[in-house]
């Protein structure tokens, strides 16, 4: 059984109307322009890590309702609809921290067990060239953690915020593969675990995200400068939310889901809304046919893949894929 604090922790899809697959792609369409791709093959799993490389989106970790905390890495072939078990990570985790600059996958501290510990255990993947997991650098002592926002500026790993001890951090991090080092930067100027983000034109984005219970959301949005190490707040989300499925598309951060939602019975929240750093604007977009949150996001050929994720506030574990190309 896992504790009460679990369900305040854990980021939710419902049903929608759909036609018939594509037996090719394994796709069906969607209402308001989503794609439903093919299930998560080992079934439901939410609080998973996600990055796209070469085509094939790396499912990592997560709740998996087979076998609990999980170090399975699921690979699904975003050309065929199809899925495949990649290797394993070291260890089983959730929340992880991960991103790609391309052609290596980073993972970068996590949570684990159902006590939400945090571990600061660094591994490194190309699936072009390598069979297994590599092991990096750990985090700086004292600040490991899971559930930050991760992205590759200049063939460096950020990390910003995140949550550790129980508590949201405001810790920011860079990891630098060619040194195998960590360094410590200027840190956000609030604390927030849960949130969204990523790079758009050489600067890390932070949007919404809470403070560890999903009654205490956050709007608030902010971009980091990493040649002045100095934040700069921006427009605020138009809804306060954390857990949800997010990656950048053309220069804009396109956000979905998330859970809090008191005015739903699942407290998941159905919005799609997308930021664009060059005008400081936030837009709505209409709504997810199938709330969820619990779900990370990955792009590729522009086009956002959420696998997985939670229908329920909480625990809700499910194993649907829906696609969002813009």
């Amino acid at each position: 059984m896992r504790p009460l604090l679990a369900a305040a922790l854990v980021c939710g899809c419902g049903g929608g109307n759909s036609v018939p697959a594509d037996s090719d792609l394994g796709e069906s369409i969607a209402a308001n322009g989503w794609i439903s791709g093919s299930p998560v093959a080992q079934g439901a799993i939410q609080e998973t890590a996600a990055v796209a490389v070469a085509g094939k989106v790396y499912l990592i970790g997560g709740f998996d309702d087979n076998e609990g905390v999980t170090a399975r890495v699921q690979v699904y072939d975003t050309a065929l609809g199809t899925w495949s078990d990649g290797p394993a990570l070291p260890q089983a985790v959730h929340h992880a921290n991960a991103a790609t600059d391309g052609t290596t996958i980073f993972v970068a501290g996590a949570l684990t067990g159902t006590n939400f510990a945090q571990v600061g255990n660094v591994y490194s993947f190309a699936p072009a060239t390598e069979t297994q997991w590599q092991t990096r650098t750990s985090m700086t002592a004292g600040r490991e953690r899971g559930a930050a926002v991760t992205d590759v500026i200049g063939g460096k790993l950020y990390l910003a915020g995140g949550f550790r001890g129980l508590a949201a951090s405001q810790f920011v991090d860079v990891y630098d593969p060619s040194t195998n080092m960590w360094t410590e930067l200027a840190p956000l100027p609030a604390a927030r675990d849960h949130a969204c983000g990523g790079a758009i034109s050489g600067s890390l984005v932070v949007a919404g995200g809470r403070m560890v219970q999903t009654s205490v959301p956050r709007a608030d949005t902010w971009s980091y400068d990493p040649g002045t190490n100095t934040w700069t707040p921006r427009m605020a989300m138009p809804t306060a939310r954390g857990g949800m499925g997010c990656g950048v598309i053309d220069d804009v951060l396109y956000t979905a889901g998330g859970e809090g939602n008191a005015m739903a019975a699942s407290g998941v929240f159905p919005n799609v809304e997308a930021y664009t750093l060059a005008t400081d604007s936030w837009v709505a977009l209409s709504p997810m046919p199938n709330p969820k949150h619990g779900v990370a996001g990955a792009v590729w050929a522009g086009a956002l893949y959420l696998c997985g994720g939670a229908d329920q506030e909480g625990f809700g574990a499910i194993a649907a894929t829906d696609i969002l190309r813009p």
